[in-house]
């Protein structure tokens, strides 16, 4: 749920070679994590799941 949660807070660079997705704002996921009340362990979880999609996004399959 916390990574859900998290889903419209990619930082994400955009230019003439298309998008290029460098992560969370991690400040915006601090927010969501404290007013949603999930708890502070979860937090390496969501790192671990965006390193892992990072590459996914940038590969540039459609």
């Amino acid at each position: 749920m916390a990574w859900l949660a998290c889903d419209t807070q990619w930082r994400v660079s955009v230019g003439f070679g298309g998008a290029l997705w460098i992560g969370h704002d991690a400040t915006a996921c601090d927010v969501i994590f404290r007013r949603r009340g999930f708890a502070d362990h979860l937090w390496e979880d969501l790192r671990v799941m965006e390193e892992a999609a990072l590459p996914v996004l940038n590969s540039g399959d459609d």
